[in-house]
C-alpha cells in the first residue's frame, strides 16, 4: 500500500502551468451556447411600471443563475406621455431605467416631443447603450444616441444588436427638434452598421427597431444577414413572421406586458418562439429600488393634490360652447401672448366637479401635454376660418379673444360678423392665433389652411403648463357668448 504524505512547508508547489493548460483546453473545446432569450418592451410613454421591471429583474437573475444568455431591450418611446414623466421632465423614466439597466434601448417619435435640450440631457444620463444607427449628427456623423450597435459575447456566442430609432424626425412640423441631425432609411443605416460589426464575427445579429412594421419588412428584404428584427411602434402585437432567413417580431407595448423571444440554433438556422407575458400578480419590488419608486409616487401625489380653485358649479364636458372649453382657450391665448386662441372640443376629455378642483382633476380633463404654436392670419382669412368652422365643422373649436354673430345671409339677414377683443375685425390687420399640437397636426381639416401657408411656430411651452399657470393667476374664470348657440354642435 502506498502511503500518503502531507506536503511540508518546503514541499515543491504544483506546476500551475499544467492547470492553466487544462482550463484553456476545456474552454477551447467547449461549444458556445446555442440559445438566446430576449425580454423586449416598448412604448412605455413615461410609465415605467414597478411590477414590469421587478419582473424583468427577476427573470434576469434566474437566467444568470442558469448561465443562460439573455438580453433585455427597450424598443423606444419610453420618456414622454405620463403625468409623472411630465412632472419630472422625463428624469423619472431615466432614473428607473438606470436601476433596471436594460442591455440596450432605441428612441421613438414621442421621445422627441421633449425639447432637444431636455432629450439630450435624458439620453446623456442613461447608463445603458442608446442605439440610433439611422439618426446621426450632421457634422460628425456620430449616432445621436452615442452608438449604432453593441456586441455581447456569451462564452463564444457573439450577439450584435443594431438600433433603429423612429426615422421621421425631420418632419416639417418639428424642424427645431432636429436642426442638427440627419436621418436615413434603415435600409441604408443598418448595412453600414453590419459592415462595422463584421470584423467581430457575430453569430447572431438583431435589429431593435422603432421604425414600424412596414419599414421592418423592407429592412428584412434588403439585409438577409439579419437573424431577427424586433420592435414596437404602438402597433398591435401579431405573430412572428419570417422573411427569407430573417424573423420579424412585433413586441408588446405599454407597461403591463413584455415579449419574450427564445432563439435556438439548429442545423437549418435559428428557430424562434415568442410569448407575450404579463408579470405575476404577486411580485415584490427589489428593496434597493423601493425608495426610488416611493419617492416618485410621493412627488406625483403632491402635485396632483394641489388645489387650484373652488367652483360654485360643475363644468361639464360639452360639444358646444361651455365654460371649460372657453377657459382652456383663454389660458392658451394669455400664455402664448396671442390675439386669438382655438381649443378643439375633442381635447376636452372630461369635466370639472363642483367644489375644490385639484391639479389632478384638471389633468383628467386634458389630453397628454402638447406643445403650443402660434401663427398669423389677416382678418379677412380669420373670417373665412370661422365661417368654415361654423358651417361644417369637423371638430368644435372653442374661441378666446374672438367672437362672432350668427350668419343669416341665406335668409336675407346679416352676414357673419367677427370681433377681436370686442372690436370689429380689420380685414388687412394681422392677428396671432394660438393652437395646441392637435390642431396643428390637422390644421387643414380644422381651419382650411395648410401647414405650409399657416406656418405655425412653436412657442416653446406646453399647453398644460400654460393652463395651470392661468388657473393659479386667474382662477377658474371665463365667459360665455362667444359663439351663437345655433353653432353649438359638430355636424
Amino acid at each position: 500500500m502506498r502511503s500518503s504524505k502531507r506536503a511540508g512547508p518546503h514541499a515543491r508547489p504544483p506546476d500551475l502551468r499544467w492547470i492553466t493548460c487544462i482550463f484553456l483546453a476545456v474552454a477551447i473545446s467547449a461549444d458556445p451556447p446555442r440559445t438566446l432569450s430576449l425580454l423586449v418592451w416598448g412604448d412605455l410613454h413615461g410609465d415605467p411600471s414597478p411590477k414590469l421591471f421587478s419582473w424583468v429583474d427577476s427573470l434576469r437573475r434566474e437566467a444568470d443563475s442558469r448561465h443562460q444568455p439573455l438580453l433585455a431591450l427597450d424598443a423606444g418611446d419610453s420618456f414622454f406621455g405620463s403625468d409623472l414623466a411630465f412632472v419630472t421632465g422625463g428624469t423619472s423614466t431615466a432614473g428607473i431605467l438606470n436601476l433596471v439597466k436594460p442591455d440596450a434601448i432605441t428612441l421613438g417619435s414621442n421621445d422627441f416631443w421633449w425639447s432637444r435640450d431636455r432629450l439630450d440631457t435624458l439620453v446623456a444620463s442613461l447608463e445603458t447603450p442608446v442605439l440610433t444607427s439611422n439618426i446621426v449628427f450632421d457634422v460628425t456623423d456620430k449616432p445621436y444616441g452615442g452608438k449604432s450597435w453593441s456586441m455581447w459575447d456569451f462564452d463564444g456566442l457573439r450577439v450584435g444588436v443594431i438600433g433603429v430609432a423612429h426615422p421621421d424626425l425631420q418632419a416639417a412640423d418639428r424642424p427645431n427638434k432636429t436642426y442638427d441631425l440627419r436621418t436615413s432609411d434603415p435600409t441604408e443605416s443598418v448595412p453600414t452598421a453590419l459592415d462595422a460589426m463584421r470584423p467581430q464575427k457575430p453569430n447572431l445579429v438583431i435589429v431593435l427597431s422603432h421604425a414600424g412594421k412596414e419599414a421592418d419588412l423592407a429592412l428584412a428584404q434588403s439585409a438577409p444577414e439579419l437573424q431577427l428584427i424586433v420592435g414596437s411602434k404602438d402597433e398591435a402585437v401579431s405573430p412572428a413572421v419570417q422573411s427569407g432567413s430573417t424573423w420579424i417580431v412585433r413586441s408588446a407595448t405599454g407597461s403591463a406586458q413584455l415579449t419574450r423571444v427564445d432563439l435556438t440554433l439548429t442545423d437549418s438556422g435559428w428557430s424562434l418562439t415568442e410569448n407575450v407575458l404579463a408579470p405575476p400578480a404577486r411580485l415584490s419590488v427589489p428593496k434597493e429600488w423601493k425608495p426610488t419608486f416611493d419617492s416618485l409616487a410621493g412627488i406625483l401625489k403632491s402635485r396632483e393634490d394641489e388645489v387650484l380653485d373652488t367652483l360654485r358649479e360643475a363644468w361639464p364636458k360639452t360639444t358646444r360652447e361651455g365654460k371649460l372649453g372657453n377657459f382652456l382657450a383663454d389660458a392658451l391665448r394669455q400664455g402664448a401672448q396671442a390675439d386669438i386662441a382655438l381649443w378643439p372640443g375633442s381635447d376636452v376629455r372630461g369635466g370639472l366637479p363642483k367644489g375644490k378642483v385639484t391639479v389632478g382633476q384638471l389633468w383628467k380633463a386634458l389630453p397628454s401635454p402638447q406643445p403650443v404654436s402660434v401663427f398669423e392670419l389677416p382678418g379677412s382669412d380669420i373670417v373665412k376660418l370661422l365661417f368654415r368652422q361654423m358651417s361644417k365643422p369637423s371638430d368644435y373649436l372653442f374661441l378666446s379673444g374672438a367672437s362672432c354673430t350668427p350668419d343669416s345671409s341665406k335668409f336675407g339677414g346679416s352676414s357673419l360678423e367677427v370681433f377681436v377683443d370686442q372690436k370689429p375685425i380689420l380685414p388687412s390687420e394681422h392677428y396671432k392665433i394660438a393652437i395646441p399640437e392637435s390642431i396643428r397636426d390637422h390644421i387643414y381639416d380644422l381651419t382650411g389652411f395648410s401647414l405650409e401657408s399657416a406656418a405655425p411656430v412653436e412657442v416653446g411651452r406646453w399647453d398644460r403648463d400654460l393652463i395651470e399657470e392661468y388657473a393659479r393667476t386667474n382662477h377658474f374664470r371665463t365667459t360665455l357668448g362667444r359663439v351663437p348657440s345655433m353653432y353649438g354642435t359638430v355636424h
